[in-house]
């Protein structure tokens, strides 16, 4: 198989080993293994790019996510890249669920917004989970949030009053206030 490899993707895969070095090497054999043809140029070149941060990213996917990670990265044109490959590292198939979801174009808001949550896991993957179930009233609401208690906020919200909390915003405004009760429940 990496004779293969080498004899197919023998220019690519030196220039992998430039950057990530001989001892991960077994790791892009086995991505290769796994994505789909088409999508080995693209998973080369997102490593020749940006190094260990696709190797530890795509080490947190589930094999049935590769191809949704390489097509995710590879066809972002997102300055936040390394950003959102740290989420990735860290949050794994969720992160990748997120942003399909969402659309790469609202990776910066996701990006922004869990780093509001200052590394609270708690309140991270509650958040990613109203983002998998209410992306399209999260990523308006989302880039108003000035700080984690705000996020937080949307969480009680969302917990209360599931489904119908998307009604409780309208274009990305929170529509409660105090008179309703809403900001401590």
């Amino acid at each position: 198989d990496a004779v293969k490899i080498f004899d197919t993707y023998g220019d690519e895969i030196f220039r992998v080993i430039d950057k990530v070095g001989t001892g991960k090497l077994h790791l892009v054999f086995s991505f290769i293994s796994k994505v789909d043809a088409d999508d080995v140029p693209k998973l080369l070149g997102l490593i020749e790019r940006y190094g260990d941060d696709v190797i530890k990213a795509i080490t947190k996917c589930d094999e049935k996510r590769y191809k949704a990670f390489v097509y995710l990265i590879s066809n972002s044109n997102l300055k936040r890249v390394p950003e959102v490959l740290d989420l990735i590292a860290k949050y794994g198939d969720t992160i990748i669920d997120v942003v399909k979801r969402c659309g790469i174009e609202n990776a910066g808001i996701i990006v922004d917004g869990i780093k509001l949550c200052g590394g609270n896991a708690d309140i991270i993957n509650k958040l990613l989970k109203i983002l998998l179930e209410h992306s399209n009233t999260m990523i308006k609401a989302l880039p108003k949030c000035r700080n984690i208690n705000t996020i937080k906020d949307y969480i009680k919200i969302f917990d209360r009053f599931g489904a119908q909390a998307d009604k409780l915003f309208l274009n990305g405004e929170r529509v409660f206030g105090e008179f309703f009760g809403l900001d401590r429940a």
